[in-house]
């Protein structure tokens, strides 16, 4: 499944860039109630979906700002692995077809998705970000474990996964520093080479 949706918030381009976790929400909400018990869904930040560990989902936002610092236009765009998942790349993947019989056909979970959406979406343009953390930090993977960061630049930052900020960002608890450090975009892996996602 491959959708790209096309929004024009009324918002500032650093609250819209929270839109990527309002989605991911949503395509929780709708798969976690279809998969059998035993299975393990997970939100990985900023922007994939695990599946027993493996990337079956990944969401992309791109913008075009103003000069007042508004948007022109925000493209959500969303990848679902439903029959297949690739076995090339540095990270695992998963499909969810070895675990739904039937499989949803990709119009219908899209549907089922963007509905989803719609109603986060609305609450989040009404009362912000801060209602919905505490459910996107529920079902985030390895909150609480420790991980690798690499940032742009080549700058690598181990610790433990301590929290969501408010503004989408992780917080890292790193040894020997006194606060966590805000990570804002970059690429995580768990410890044993797990899964990545590239940061907003």
């Amino acid at each position: 499944l491959a959708v790209t949706l096309l929004l024009r918030p009324a918002q500032p381009l650093a609250e819209a860039a929270l839109t990527g976790f309002v989605a991911g929400l949503a395509l929780h909400e709708v798969l976690a109630p279809r998969l059998p018990a035993g299975h393990d869904l997970r939100l990985k930040w900023p922007n994939d979906l695990l599946l027993d560990g493996g990337k079956m989902a990944g969401l992309l936002l791109e913008s075009r700002g103003r000069a007042d610092g508004g948007l022109d236009w925000l493209l959500l765009g969303l990848g679902v692995n439903l029959v297949w998942a690739p076995d090339d790349t540095p990270y695992p993947a998963a499909a969810l077809a070895p675990l739904l019989d039937p499989l949803p056909e990709p119009p219908a979970l899209a549907r089922d998705w963007l509905s989803a959406f719609d109603a986060l979406h609305r609450r989040f343009l009404a009362e912000g970000f801060a209602p919905l953390r505490p459910a996107w930090k529920a079902v985030a993977a390895g909150l609480g474990l420790p991980l690798e960061a690499r940032l742009a630049g080549g700058q690598v930052l181990r610790g433990r996964f301590v929290d969501l900020g408010e503004d989408g960002s992780l917080l890292l608890e790193i040894p020997g520093e006194a606060r966590p450090r805000a990570v804002a975009a970059g690429e995580i892996f768990f410890p044993g080479g797990g899964t990545h996602a590239a940061g907003h």
